[in-house]
């Protein structure tokens, strides 16, 4: 399998972003126009081949790149396919295993920043979302680049991954979802849903895009169509999770909804104390969204009656992530709790120095979460002690993601980092 790159320059193109200026005329010059014939065949010829050269360059370096592949990409449940990694923002990877240190494999310059949920993995390519407006392909092996698309807009989101398609929100533009064959490099269908600052979810044959315009939309993944609008009265930040029947988010008025995936009607809906801009955690029928107001709420989900709710002390801008027993959420005063799902009691707490606005990533060996003190760290699942970090170098505040005993991290210096562990050998792929 294999991806073609279209009209599109490499980032390091002595070429790249330079053009032909007239020279300057020095002091006490004047413009003097030749009337030779000679002079004006030569000056019309040189207009020419000029304007040929800069059509040519305009021609092959401005246009668009495009993603080819021979065939479906093979998601399975070990992919990291959406934001969250599933429909219930679990965060949670039971197939990566870690030994401490963690060595770099390898890291890729996306020349471009990057917001919270950039990363998604599928069948062993990552997929990264910039601020820049592109999207990247990666084969995980040895971060070199696969192929590239430019988006339009910036990209706030994951790309949720299914098959042969590739589905993507932007910040701005008409077409702010797309849907993009990988098999045959085109774009299938766009949607007009106003600019997308969430991940789009891909639940139930149906796929549910939250719009900075108030509205969570019902998409057809195979034409776009909207098969139906929930709207609230403010904009929507959060990236919609999933139970077996409702999606659940939250909006910058503060409220958390519950709506039918099959009709969106409202199911339920809180207020909370500040704007909602974190996705919400689903687990053991509970639903967990934290809230600009400091507090952690745990709902029921069918019901959204208030389970427990829990003071972080600073306000909560990641989505939750959670276990078989625990959850565990990340505030901007540094901590990350570790919660009991029945009751809410703390078990564990680390405290920094340095913001942590990441989700905290779980995985059987460590509890990973990066910060803006340049640092990822590696927190002990039982007791939150630090069992390895390691200064990138750069400020991280971007959620990781794990998969298969990798771990990708996006850093503030444009780079992703691919981690492994010291003694682990270098991952097959099959592109």
């Amino acid at each position: 399998m294999g991806f073609l790159i279209k009209n599109r320059p490499h980032p390091n193109s002595p070429l790249a972003g330079e053009g032909i200026n007239p020279l300057p005329l020095q002091g006490g010059e004047k413009e003097v126009v030749i009337k030779s014939q000679e002079n004006l065949q030569r000056s019309a010829l040189f207009h020419r081949m000029f304007s040929g050269i800069l059509a040519l360059f305009l021609f092959l370096f401005s246009g668009c790149a495009s993603i080819e592949v021979s065939a479906p990409l093979k998601v399975s449940p070990a992919d990291w396919a959406m934001y969250g990694k599933e429909k219930h923002h679990s965060f949670r990877d039971t197939k990566s295993s870690f030994t401490f240190p963690l060595r770099i494999l390898w890291n890729y310059d996306a020349s471009a920043g990057f917001a919270d949920g950039a990363l998604s993995v599928a069948d062993s390519v990552l997929f990264i979302g910039t601020l820049q407006g592109e999207l990247h392909a990666v084969n995980i092996a040895n971060g070199k680049r696969i192929g590239h698309l430019k988006t339009g807009s910036a990209m706030y989101g994951a790309p949720a991954v299914s098959g042969n398609r590739m589905y993507f929100a932007v910040a701005s533009g008409r077409n702010s979802v797309i849907a993009f064959d990988v098999v045959e490099g085109e774009k299938r269908w766009t949607a007009n849903v106003g600019g997308v600052e969430a991940s789009p979810l891909l639940s139930g044959g149906k796929l549910f895009v939250a719009a900075l315009n108030g509205s969570l939309y019902c998409l057809d993944t195979s034409s776009g169509k909207t098969e139906w609008k929930f709207t609230t009265n403010d904009a929507i930040r959060s990236s919609p999770a999933a139970s077996d029947s409702l999606l659940f988010f939250g909006n910058d008025e503060g409220f958390v909804f519950a709506v039918s995936a099959m009709s969106g009607n409202l199911e339920w809906k809180y207020k909370t104390g500040a704007a909602v801009f974190g996705s919400p955690c689903v687990s053991g029928g509970m639903v967990f969204i934290g809230s600009r107001d400091h507090f952690l709420y745990a709902f029921d989900a069918g019901t959204g009656a208030v389970q427990w709710k829990f003071d972080t002390g600073d306000r909560v801008m990641s989505c939750p992530s959670a276990d078989d027993s625990l959850v565990f959420v990340s505030s901007l005063n540094g901590t990350v709790c570790a919660l009991r799902i029945r009751d809410g009691v703390l078990q564990w707490r680390f405290a920094n120095h340095s913001v942590i606005n990441t989700t905290p990533v779980v995985t059987p060996s460590a509890i990973f979460v990066g910060a803006l003190d340049d640092y990822l760290y590696a927190l002990s699942p039982t007791d939150g002690s630090v069992l390895w970090k390691y200064d990138i170098g750069s400020r991280i505040k971007t959620t990781p993601v794990a998969w298969r005993g990798m771990l990708f991290v996006a850093a503030e210096d444009k780079s992703v980092y691919c981690f492994i562990s010291s003694d682990e050998s270098i991952p097959p792929s099959r592109h």
